[in-house]
């Protein structure tokens, strides 16, 4: 799971507060030259091992231009292809299903990104850069879009308002998110979950950042 977007939307705070406390820290690999750090967190239960890697990528910025920023996306989500078929463990393997399968059986770890969580700014519309590199970033990996909220006093009212002009900008400059109707229609019981929420339609999600003295 790669997380991405401009600079200071939310990205390390998600991880921190969220995923990385459900997960925790198994490994934590900090590649600076390419302004990335990459945390390994394992969580076990009945029904096995479950191995999750999160990518934290620096955001782009006035001092970290954004074509260099996707530039290095890019070389990343195509390194961790590469990576994972020079695997001899890969090379026996012919369908998704079989893929999965030797996943579990051989408790091998999938180096490659099939998520990123795009993180945009509640505050405003979506900005050329980012409509710019979200159109050819779909065509690499699945794409959910997260809003951060920094506001204790946001009620559910407005960031319906929120979301709401996301997905329309989206649809405006035909960027796809990834389609959870279509893709966990196998999985009723999320589905149903996503639809009882109070802030629907669900992507792009939205997490509201917890103040230090609540954490």
């Amino acid at each position: 799971m790669l997380c991405a977007g401009k600079s200071k939307t939310g990205k390390s705070s998600f991880l921190e507060q969220l995923i990385l406390r459900i997960f925790g820290k198994s490994r934590i690999v900090d590649k600076q030259e390419q302004k990335i750090i990459e945390y390994v967190s394992e969580k076990k239960d009945r029904n096995g091992r479950f191995v999750l890697n999160c990518i934290d990528t620096k955001g782009y910025s006035d001092e970290y231009p954004a074509d260099a920023w996707y530039s290095n996306l890019e070389k990343l989500i195509h390194g961790k292809v590469v990576s994972a078929h020079q695997n001899e463990s890969y090379t026996e393997l012919k369908t998704i299903s079989e893929s999965n399968k030797a996943l579990k059986d051989r408790h091998l770890v999938d180096s490659r990104v099939h998520l990123c969580l795009y993180f945009v700014d509640s505050s405003t519309r979506l900005n050329v850069q980012d409509v710019l590199h979200l159109k050819k970033l779909k065509k690499l990996v699945n794409i959910i879009p997260v809003m951060v909220g920094s506001d204790p006093e946001v009620d559910a009212e407005e960031i319906e308002v929120y979301k709401d002009r996301l997905n329309k900008d989206a649809r405006d400059y035909e960027i796809e998110w990834l389609n959870l109707k279509h893709d966990l229609l196998h999985l009723q019981q999320i589905l149903g979950e996503n639809k009882l929420s109070p802030i629907d339609p669900c992507p792009p999600f939205w997490f509201q950042e917890i103040a230090e003295e609540d954490t």
